[in-house]
């Protein structure tokens, strides 16, 4: 397995015995730390937490590429998706499946058939190249708002916005197979020539030919999470972090190594199988079962445990369970020189350009912006409730349930200082807050009627405002939004239930179900409402341009997509 130089951070080759770069010995490594993987004939690939493609085997040398976001592997040729949206790719290019087409958008998502390729762009439409034996590459004319691309050997496979399939080739079958589904699909992955789907409940289905057995899905298959699927076999991941596996078994694929517990995403390869354990192990089996036992999960900026997030514009803030304030992202306004001197902080919250947080001791505490007074905190301000900031300015409930506010955009002439409230939510340009009986007010800006609140909107329990849109849960797990939907940003998913949380981003909303799992919808441009398929045991959620935020109950912090590079500033 490849290795990092403890002395100069370089990697090195499973098969060095010193560093390439300054000669240290072997013995002088660390593990390589990976965020995504790719498998097949060809190659295993890796992206590294600094979005470096190393190879996890010898059998091919990578060349040298430009940072990436994405990695796919074919049976003669591997692509890698680089942080800026372009495609790049090496090895067999006998059907043109290298030849990528040129593209007057960037793209945001690659996959590789046996020998042909596939890229989404930035407005949802699908590309395809190389061999076209039975229509693989025979895009449908109307397929848009795709988030997803699967490829076998003769056949594609597209995941739209909605949670819809398209398929086009070698059809195997999957006419029957969805007329016979109502649900919404969240993953696909296609194997040589069958495919798998995973439903919202947790369900896995397949089609197409069923040799070795790879159709056979275990009857008892149940709160799946994540699948992957190998030429001839398929893996799923359970809530419970337990893998399941069936199909082809002549190299050991498909036998789970002893104990194997606590995975949190699975890969398949060409005659491998390949786990990613909590613990940031990479446990693998079947043929050329390479060592991977000292890979490690990207697990971002080494802040600790935390137990509170805020997303801004373009910087995150992070309270650490020994109450020590992080931020990072763009600090082109200070937004993330937190103050040297604070202590017992219990909330936080990110602007656009600024941020605010509270100690127990009810002192605010304000940082970064513009010229614009958010900062200046207002004598009056006292006993406070709760916080948050937007674009240019500062807003706080207080303990009596009234709105202070403060800064460029200020709604103060139009609340009406008898209301009395329980929870507020800053957006760019308007402000919501929600009353004790479970009603809605709104301020501010209503050019796409983000203030507009809907009348027959009851027994709300929280809110969520976003750059131009809106968005309420109500008592009895629902979601209901409103505002600017250019980016499809206030159609709910019409199957969402069971919601514990909501948030909204500039153009994308997340919701939390009570099973701790993120749903995401809206503008999918960075990749935003990608969910990572592993991300489970959720306690909070946040949302900011072009990301998102997730806090597990163990106290991790999850961003996607994993393309922002965001400098780190700790205090």
């Amino acid at each position: 397995m490849p290795w990092t130089c403890t002395t100069c951070e370089s990697i090195n080759q499973a098969t060095s015995t010193q560093c390439d770069v300054c000669d240290s010995p072997r013995y002088a490594r660390k593990p390589v730390q990976v965020n995504r993987i790719a498998s097949h004939a060809f190659c295993s690939l890796a992206i590294t937490r600094t979005n470096k493609v190393i190879s996890l085997n010898d059998f091919h040398a990578v060349p040298t590429l430009p940072y990436a976001t994405s990695v796919a592997v074919g049976y003669k040729h591997a692509l890698v998706l680089a942080c800026d949206g372009t495609i790049h790719g090496w090895g067999d290019n006998e059907y043109g499946q290298l030849n990528i087409p040129n593209s007057p958008h960037t793209y945001v998502g690659i996959a590789s058939g046996r020998y042909h390729s596939l890229a989404i762009d930035v407005t949802g439409k699908v590309k395809a190249w190389g061999r076209n034996k039975l229509g693989e590459c025979d895009v449908p004319v109307d397929l848009c708002d795709v988030v997803a691309v699967s490829a076998g050997a003769y056949h594609s496979v597209a995941l739209t916005r909605t949670g819809k399939i398209v398929h086009w080739g070698y059809a195997g079958g999957i006419e029957s197979k969805l007329k016979s589904s109502k649900s919404r699909f969240v993953r696909i992955a296609a194997g040589d020539y069958h495919t798998i789907a995973l439903t919202t409940e947790g369900i896995v289905i397949g089609w197409g030919e069923n040799e070795n057995s790879v159709l056979n899905i275990p009857l008892m298959l149940g709160n799946v999470i994540d699948i992957a699927a190998g030429p001839q076999h398929n893996l799923a991941l359970t809530l419970s972090g337990t893998v399941v596996a069936w199909g082809n078994n002549e190299h050991g694929e498909t036998s789970i190594p002893y104990e194997l517990n606590d995975v949190v995403s699975v890969y398949a390869g060409y005659q491998k199988s390949l786990a990613l354990k909590k613990t940031g192990y990479l446990e693998v089996w079947g043929d050329d079962a390479f060592t991977q036992d000292e890979t490690q999960i990207d697990t971002g900026p080494d802040y600790g445990l935390v137990r509170l997030i805020s997303a801004g514009e373009k910087h995150v803030v992070a309270l650490t369970t020994e109450g020590k304030i992080v931020a990072w992202g763009d600090n082109s306004t200070s937004a993330c020189n937190v103050p040297k001197s604070h202590s017992s902080i219990k909330a936080i919250a990110a602007g656009t350009t600024h941020s605010v947080a509270l100690t127990s001791a009810g002192k605010l505490i304000t940082w970064g912006g513009h010229p614009n007074d958010e900062l200046d905190v207002p004598s009056q301000v006292q006993k406070i409730k709760a916080i948050d900031a937007g674009a240019g300015y500062s807003v706080v409930l207080l303990t009596n349930g009234s709105i202070e506010m403060w800064g460029v955009q200020s709604f103060m002439d139009e609340f009406d200082k008898d209301d009395v409230f329980s929870a507020i939510s800053a957006g760019d340009y308007h402000l919501l807050a929600l009353f004790s009986d479970g009603l809605v007010a709104a301020w501010g800006s209503n050019d796409f009627g983000q203030t507009d609140v809907p009348d027959n909107l009851i027994d709300v329990i929280a809110i969520a405002a976003g750059k131009n849109h809106s968005v309420a849960l109500t008592v009895d797990g629902r979601v209901t939004a409103w505002g600017n939907n250019d980016s499809g940003q206030t159609a709910v998913p019409d199957d969402l239930t069971d919601v514990v949380a909501i948030a909204a981003g500039k153009e994308h909303t997340l919701a939390l179900t009570a099973r701790g799992t993120v749903v995401a919808w809206g503008d999918n441009k960075q990749g935003q409402c990608n969910v990572p398929g592993s991300l489970t045991d959720v306690i909070a959620i946040s949302a900011g341009t072009g990301y998102s935020l997730a806090l597990t109950g163990s106290g991790t912090l999850v961003k996607w997509p994993n393309s922002h590079t965001y400098e780190r500033l700790l205090v």
